[in-house]
């Protein structure tokens, strides 16, 4: 029997299998990319997310570096793809791709994100296979969440930065680690579920291998990590309805017109379009507001070389008495030094006449910028339309005596820029944003719940806006409290609370990344020390 199984191994063609070895490296980072599928999208799959490395790590250990390397570019890839199938319809629709390159598109999206995932595969085989008779327990365990972080990190700026779906989005709605992230952010959550990941599979591994020391210091660590997060009151989140904590309260509504995304540019369907926004906009009651939203983009004209489009929306903010805040183009004339500049702007109409912009900071790759077009020209011509203009940087909205945060689109999902706002006196943030390129798909609920992680982090209530859906009102416990379908006209009305003070991590955003930083960089001097030591 076992001369049948190693000439199976040996000629993998004549028993029409796989060999074993590939086998294993399919199988293993498979169900890890499964595993992390369903602790993402399972309403109670976020349990799952403390074993869904699991299958990667044992796979990885057994391996060569490389080996590792590819494991976790499989799983990686597989995992992307199947989150981020959906922008391959806009994909198709918006831009000049041949439709038969929507796919191969959409593999190098996967896996260029996988290579990541491909990155901490080969750090864990690093340290874990440092020296085979020895194991580092804390030492490994560590330095896997602080690569893991790291590489968050880095995503999140490489590139112009996508970081969309961080491991910690599977804790949103679990209420014994939410209160965590007013402490240290997305950052903090991915590392802990990577702590847990390790912890566990070093436990399972030592009790199989019946290392009773080994299994006594997983044992505790495990223990000392689940404690932190679950059993320590002090990470309690806010009430529903916060007072005390929280300033005076303010009336907003928010606006869904649900305009179609063909006909938003078309130049004789403006005058329709702006009507539709004042007829939705029109206060149903007397009750005063202080802030309406429209979405991005729901202004499709520069306003600021509209006097009259600007005078009517300055007609309507005087006759009730609110604030209005509208998305759309800017623009800035040009000058001796510089071309004209087109970005993408939120602005803020007061009832005294004042028109207070902001400009779009953190644009979409290949959406509103064109990265690496200097060194692939042809890019300018898959996707159509002028490049914008990032902002300057950072600019609170002022409502009477109160500061917001203005975010455009998915500037929401950057939790260290958003933070900073929050850091220079913010007491909400509002959202608009034009999910219309994204059909009817996932993308619209995935952007909705990565935005989520905001509130949990600054403990702040969060007020959306977008064009075809989802509005929403998210309070500082990260719940959505009222919403409006996809592909749905209305209006949003809520009472918002603005936060007094900015949390500890909105003071100190990259806190995280730097003790990571330092983790990873004394990791090697420690484990070559100990090496050493015990060679002596």
């Amino acid at each position: 029997m076992k001369a049948m199984f190693r000439q199976n191994q040996n000629n993998p063609v004549r028993s029409g299998r796989l060999p074993f070895r590939l086998q294993y490296d399919l199988a293993a980072p498979l169900l890890s990319a499964l595993l992390l599928c369903l602790s993402f999208n399972w309403y109670r799959g976020q349990f799952l997310a403390a074993f869904a490395l699991i299958p990667l790590l044992a796979a990885a250990e057994r391996s060569s570096c490389s080996r590792a390397f590819r494991q976790g570019l499989i799983a990686g890839f597989v995992f992307y793809f199947i989150e981020l199938h959906w922008i391959g319809q806009a994909i198709s629709t918006y831009t000049s791709l041949p439709g038969f390159l929507v796919n191969p598109v959409l593999c190098l999206l996967a896996l260029y994100l996988g290579f990541y995932v491909a990155l901490f595969s080969s750090l864990w085989q690093f340290f874990r296979v440092f020296e085979s008779k020895r194991v580092y327990v804390i030492t490994a365990i560590l330095a896997a969440a602080a690569g893991w972080l790291l590489l968050e990190d880095i995503r999140s700026r490489l590139l112009g930065g996508f970081p969309w779906h961080p491991l910690a989005l599977t804790q949103v709605d679990m209420p014994g680690v939410k209160g965590l992230f007013a402490y240290g952010g997305v950052r903090l959550i991915s590392a802990l579920i990577i702590m847990v990941n390790a912890g566990f599979y070093l436990l399972l591994e030592n009790i199989r291998q019946n290392r009773p020391w080994q299994l006594c210091k997983a044992a505790i660590l495990l223990l000392l990590i689940l404690t932190a997060v679950f059993f320590i009151p002090g990470y309690r989140l806010p009430p529903e309805n916060p007072t005390g904590t929280y300033g005076k309260p303010l009336r907003v509504t928010i606006i869904q017109p649900n305009i179609l995304q063909g006909d938003k540019w078309r130049r004789e369907k403006r005058p329709a379009i702006i009507e539709k926004m004042l007829s939705i906009s029109t206060p149903k009651d007397q009750a005063a507001i202080d802030l309406m939203v429209w979405p991005e983009a729901s202004l499709p004209l520069f306003l600021v070389r509209n006097g009259q489009v600007f005078k009517r929306l300055l007609r309507f903010v005087r006759h009730y008495n609110l604030h209005l805040m509208v998305g759309g183009p800017g623009y800035a004339k040009p000058t001796r030094k510089q071309p004209a500049t087109i970005y993408n702007s939120t602005f803020l109409i007061s009832p005294n006449g004042k028109l207070h912009t902001y400009n779009k900071v953190k644009l979409v790759p290949f959406g509103e910028v064109t990265p690496l077009v200097s060194i692939f020209p042809f890019l300018n011509k898959v996707v159509p339309g002028p490049d914008c203009t990032p902002g300057a940087g950072v600019k609170n909205f002022v409502l009477g005596e109160q500061k917001f945060a203005p975010s455009i689109c998915f500037e929401g999902i950057f939790p260290v820029f958003t933070a900073r706002f929050f850091a220079a006196g913010a007491g909400f943030l509002v959202s608009q944003t034009n999910d219309s390129w994204f059909g009817k798909s996932q993308g619209p609920l995935q952007h909705l719940k990565n935005l989520r992680l905001r509130a949990l982090e600054n403990r702040c209530y969060i007020i959306r806006s977008a064009n075809t859906g989802i509005s929403a009102v998210i309070d500082p416990g990260g719940r959505v409290v009222k919403s409006l379908n996809l592909n749905q006209s209305g209006y949003l009305e809520a009472v918002v609370y603005p936060c007094l003070k900015p949390t500890f991590y909105a003071q100190h955003p990259y806190l995280p990344t730097i003790i990571a930083l330092l983790i990873l960089c004394l990791s090697p001097i420690f484990v070559v020390l100990k090496k050493i030591k015990s060679d002596n």
